[in-house]
């Protein structure tokens, strides 16, 4: 059973569990319950649901399955303690029955496509809050004016502030003109990204629509602690909120271009994070063969949540980041994304009224973008590298017979260079004393047996500068001070992470 699928089936059992009232072993006390409230009827008009953050709009599409039409009752299910209330979930029921099983929700253009390989899928909040609307509800608000998406946000936030009890808020609110309602109510703890799930009856017929906010005591763990979330460089609400508020006329989707772009080029020069790749190890296919919008992926796949973090990059990748990536340098990647809008559109249509202020986002996102993006990202990498002194590090060493450098303190060995192994060189430089002491944990028992009783901490003193050999992924440690006589090699395999043979030679 894949990671995945174990994590679905335990938040299936917890949905029905909580449906059931069965809810002990998700609370955490005596002085925790769950409330189930009635909010409201929402009105469906298609039976084409939309779950979004109903305050700022940012996702129109709607689930691929269709729901019977009507007016149908939402539930909240309210996780109270002594101190706080959150709803933790919120229900369409569209019967009475007990759902039998659950299934999540995948939105329209994504029916066709695996999409659930690479990581869970759900809606991105912004604004505190969660909710549904019917389709048709959905794409009559896309255009709306600015002047009605304000007064409709103006009453959406007066409505929440009169029904808001500590600590969470509500509204059931139907715009001017509309002959539906959207239901918003805050969620959960407050931003993230966020699923849904159907619930079938005995008769495989769909009976309920419910959003989790992750709020309860539960052991699903879709992640191994990484918070993708700090030391964020870019998200792509920043921009998606341009579109809505100017009422610019384009897909979202744009807000996410030259994110996109940023991820792919990363990956293609082997910057992205092992923590990343660990999370999802399906990502570099999904990158790879193009057949999944990296946008989408960047927008709603929770690891990424709308946003690029330097925790998605490996150290190399990080320090570029913070070089390149930096908005209001006039040479940093935001500059350079717009530069090429105005070079593409020319300078008199770049200024005009038309793109207000935003014509980076009406750049078209094909191949030629990436391309030319890519070319100012090359650029900027081979200056960064170059810093470094990479493009002269190497140097043929007449006494070893290799060519050889030194970075951080390990020096480097091997038969012939190229980009790869220049940034193998570095990401073990990186990652060599902050994996050294697991390493000699390894090495303790062939070197007590041969060096006698010692502690690690007098090992890591002794060893003096490694030596890697770069071609066999062998460290060779001749400069220490164990004796006089013998030279250690330790072949390891990964990222420094696992030792394979410590052999001790005369």
């Amino acid at each position: 059973m894949s990671k995945y699928t174990e994590q679905e089936n335990k938040i299936y059992k917890m949905l029905k569990d909580i449906r059931a009232g069965n809810v002990r072993d998700y609370l955490g006390g005596d002085d925790e319950w769950i409330e189930v409230k009635y909010l409201c009827d929402i009105k469906l008009t298609t039976g084409r649901i939309v779950a979004n953050d109903p305050c700022c709009m940012f996702e129109i599409a709607a689930f691929s399955k269709t729901a019977p039409k009507g007016e149908f009752p939402v539930y909240l299910y309210i996780y109270h303690t002594n101190s706080d209330s959150r709803v933790a979930l919120a229900e369409i029921r569209f019967s009475e029955k007990i759902p039998e099983k659950y299934e999540f929700t995948v939105i329209e253009r994504f029916e066709k496509i695996k999409f659930r390989n690479i990581c869970y899928m759900g809606y991105g909040v912004d604004s505190g809050t969660g909710g549904f609307m019917d389709k048709a509800l959905a794409d009559s608000i896309n255009g709306y004016s600015n002047e009605k998406i304000e007064k409709m946000q103006q009453e959406q936030f007066e409505l929440s502030e009169k029904s808001y009890v500590p600590t969470y808020s509500t509204f059931d609110y139907t715009p001017d003109g509309e002959n539906s309602n959207m239901v918003g109510f805050s969620s959960g703890w407050g931003d993230g990204c966020y699923e849904s799930y159907w619930g079938y009856d005995e008769n495989g017929e769909i009976c309920s629509l419910t959003t989790y906010f992750d709020v309860l005591n539960t052991e699903i763990e879709w992640g191994k602690g990484v918070n993708f979330m700090k030391n964020v460089i870019d998200a792509a609400y920043q921009h998606s909120v341009k579109i809505t508020k100017k009422k610019l006329g384009i897909d979202i989707a744009a807000a996410s271009n030259h994110l996109a772009v940023f991820l792919r080029w990363m990956h293609e020069h082997k910057l992205l994070s092992e923590h990343l790749i660990e999370e999802y190890p399906e990502l570099p296919a999904i990158i790879e063969d193009k057949k999944i919008d990296l946008r989408d992926v960047i927008r709603l796949a929770p690891v990424f949540s709308s946003r690029l973090s330097l925790q998605h990059f490996n150290n190399i990748g990080q320090d570029f980041a913070r070089s390149f990536y930096v908005f209001g340098a006039d040479n940093g990647y935001p500059a350079c994304v717009d530069r090429y809008a105005e070079e593409y559109f020319g300078t008199e249509k770049y200024n005009s009224e038309e793109f207000q202020d935003e014509a980076y986002l009406f750049t078209p996102y094909d191949e030629n973008y990436y391309k030319r993006l890519a070319e100012y990202l090359d650029e900027a990498f081979d200056k960064y590298m170059s810093s470094y002194g990479t493009s002269s590090l190497f140097k043929y060493d007449e006494k070893a017979g290799k060519l050889a450098a030194e970075i951080h303190g390990v020096r480097f060995e091997c038969e012939k260079i190229d980009y790869d192994i220049e940034m193998k060189a570095y990401e073990y430089a990186n990652f060599y004393r902050k994996r050294l002491k697991n390493l000699v944990t390894q090495m303790m028992d062939e070197l007590t047996a041969f060096y006698g009783e010692m502690s690690e901490d007098e090992v890591i003193e002794s060893l003096g500068k490694p030596l890697i050999d770069l071609d066999n992924q062998i460290i060779t440690y001749t400069e220490h001070t164990l004796d006089d006589v013998h030279i250690i090699d330790v072949e390891f395999e990964g990222i420094l992470e696992k030792v394979l043979e410590v052999r001790i030679d005369g």
